[in-house]
């Protein structure tokens, strides 16, 4: 992880988008990567992702089971749920 992306994320976790995600009952199509889904990692470009409302840049889906927040400009997981 470069040093310019640890405030970048600092922010990004204290913002409430993640229980938007937890929470929201419409969110359960779901797929499947190879492996444990993890922070950083690059999604398959089909991966559907659903906006976060009040965070532009920001979509989340269901990995392996889990809500994750990923960045829409380069789908990589941004935090994942267990």
């Amino acid at each position: 992880m470069r040093p310019l992306h640890v405030p970048f994320l600092a922010i990004l976790l204290t913002t409430p988008c993640t229980g938007y995600a937890q929470d929201d009952p419409a969110a359960t199509r779901g797929v499947f990567v190879p492996g444990q889904a993890t922070p950083g990692q690059a999604l398959p470009s089909n991966v559907l992702l659903t906006p976060v409302p009040g965070k532009p840049g920001y979509g989340y889906a269901v990995i392996n089971g889990h809500r994750a927040i990923v960045d829409e400009r380069t789908n990589r997981i941004v935090r994942y749920r267990d």
